[in-house]
């Protein structure tokens, strides 16, 4: 599927869009069935405004927050790979992830955020955990409005669209 593209599988839409990411035609995705929308934010170097709009949109947010900015400038990376990751066709630190969900916040709906694509060297799940829950508490943003997770290197996640209708008695930290 080409960026800016849109299909139609049964009651199932998907519309593409762009990402900065050193690769050809790379692509995030907003997904919507029966009333939910997913948007998937992966292998980018930096947030777009086409990537904020679909981010804007969705009931859960899969977004990369690939690595801690200082992890990575003290790692054992070659220069080169530093960089590249770091630059704008790389991959999202947390902060930049951080920066995104404020940025497309909505204090008027319920929010699942899995943070994803970390980097096994230069970033850990319980540094981009911690990273996005400081930053989302500094915000004020309302944590029982927003339910955070991690995906760690090699796991998955399951997600009840049926979470949608009910009110979160309490907002908990995933692991």
């Amino acid at each position: 599927m080409q960026p800016g593209s849109r299909r139609l599988i049964g009651d199932i839409e998907v519309v593409s869009f762009p990402v900065s990411h050193d690769a050809v035609a790379p692509s995030g995705y907003l997904i919507t069935a029966g009333g939910c929308r997913i948007c998937i934010a992966i292998d980018s170097g930096e947030v777009t405004p086409t990537m904020l709009e679909a981010m804007h949109h969705a009931d859960l947010l899969i977004l990369e927050s690939n690595h801690d900015r200082e992890r990575l400038i003290r790692g054992p990376y070659p220069y080169a790979l530093k960089q590249r990751i770091l630059g704008p066709t790389g991959h999202l630190s947390n902060d930049q992830a951080a920066d995104a969900v404020l940025q497309t916040w909505r204090a008027d709906s319920v929010r699942w955020l899995w943070l994803s694509h970390l980097s096994r060297t230069n970033n850990t799940p319980k540094i981009a955990l911690q990273s996005m829950i400081r930053r989302l508490e500094k915000a004020g943003a309302n944590l029982a409005q927003i339910h955070v997770s991690v995906s760690p290197p090699g796991m998955g996640h399951v997600w009840d669209s049926a979470q949608l209708w009910h009110e979160p008695s309490l907002w908990e930290m995933q692991h």
